[in-house]
């Protein structure tokens, strides 16, 4: 009896390992020749993979569970090779510091020029601002180009640009000279000046002009031409002195007038004095002075028209040196008045002459004052 049992217990350990086997028990043998089937080929963690699917960036061939093949998607400056990805770059401001698999992606830097378009480094950068302004002070720049606006022409080119102004400046409303600020104090204007072309050598410089258009001598639609109304002309030699012509009326208001030439001409027949003066008190003193002396101006000689000095309205003719009160003149001092003064009246002067209109009886005639 003891013999069937040992007998019926070996033959229950060997059983081989199966799946669901719950009435047996597999001998150790049994047991490592099962694992080391199942576990044949495998290394470390490796398992069986049941199903495969596509991430995000990726595509897939196949099922899930049959052959699946699982691809990168390349997109905008990334492609896609056998065993690799690359960024794609322009080559221009992007670059690949190498193509052997190591090449990092860098920003592709040269010296700033003129059209350049490649990046520039900060150093880069410095050293080309500062060798354009190297020497400038203030605001100073480099003029890239001229444009000449209203009454302005630009000569070709942008380097040492010349404007000139045109021939006729229209649109002109005023022209000034430099204004000294508001609330600065005290201050001069600037002057303001016209110039003719210069000459050189012997050349004669060139002539001021100012014109005025008059009005036509009937009505119509025809432009009215220019006339010139005032030339300053150059002077002809060296030591010469200009010439300024009026072509038309000359009006002076003021409190005097002064005429610094060595010879005056005038072409009218008759000269008007004390214009306005509208009666013979305020026109008292018209007439010619010459200046012959400096320490007494009231003796210059002189042509005058007189009011009272004479006790009558007159001319006076006074000689160089002789003073002006009436009745103590020198020889030389006469005058021709018309009056009614009395005949034996001390105020007139020797020399004098004068019409009397006889009011007094017998007194009518003309007399000269002799000693």
């Amino acid at each position: 009896m003891a013999d069937w049992k040992r007998v019926l217990l070996e033959t229950d350990i060997t059983q081989t390992v199966s799946e669901n086997n719950t009435t047996t028990a597999p001998s150790e043998d049994a047991v490592f020749d099962a694992i080391a089937a199942a576990v044949n080929g495998l290394t470390s963690n490796d398992g069986t993979v049941t199903s495969v699917t596509a991430g995000a960036g990726m595509t897939q061939t196949g099922t899930s569970t049959v052959n699946p093949t699982l691809n990168v998607i390349g997109g905008d400056g990334i492609t896609v090779g056998t065993d690799e990805i690359e960024a794609t770059v322009d080559d221009v401001t992007i670059q690949l510091s190498a193509t052997t698999g190591s090449g990092a992606i860098t920003a592709k830097t040269a010296a700033v020029t003129t059209g350049g378009t490649a990046l520039a480094t900060g150093d880069q950068i410095y050293d080309f601002v500062t060798g354009i302004t190297n020497g400038l002070s203030g605001a100073d720049g480099t003029v890239t180009s001229v444009t000449g606006d209203d009454n302005i022409t630009v000569a070709s080119g942008t380097t040492d640009a010349v404007l000139s102004l045109e021939t006729g400046l229209t649109s002109m409303v005023s022209m000034t000279g430099v204004d000294v600020a508001a609330g600065t104090g005290d201050g001069a204007g600037g002057d303001l000046t016209f110039n003719g072309g210069v000459g050189t050598g012997t050349g004669v410089g060139g002539d001021i002009f100012f014109k005025v258009a008059p009005p036509a001598a009937s009505t119509g639609t025809t432009q009215n031409t220019v006339a010139t109304a005032v030339t300053i002309a150059a002077p002809t030699t060296a030591t010469g002195d200009s010439t300024v012509t009026i072509h038309g009326d000359l009006v002076v208001n003021g409190t005097s007038s002064s005429i610094d030439v060595q010879t005056l001409t005038v072409e009218d027949a008759s000269i008007l004095l004390a214009d306005g003066a509208n009666s013979e008190a305020t026109a008292d003193g018209a007439g010619l002075t010459v200046d012959t002396i400096t320490a007494t101006p009231a003796n210059h000689p002189d042509f005058i028209w007189k009011h009272t000095n004479l006790g009558v309205a007159g001319w006076q003719f006074k000689d160089h040196g002789a003073p002006t009160s009436a009745g103590s003149a020198p020889m030389g001092v006469a005058a021709l008045t018309k009056g009614t003064a009395n005949p034996s009246s001390a105020i007139m002067p020797t020399g004098s002459m004068w019409y009397n209109t006889g009011t007094v009886s017998g007194t009518k005639g003309l007399y000269i004052y002799v000693d």
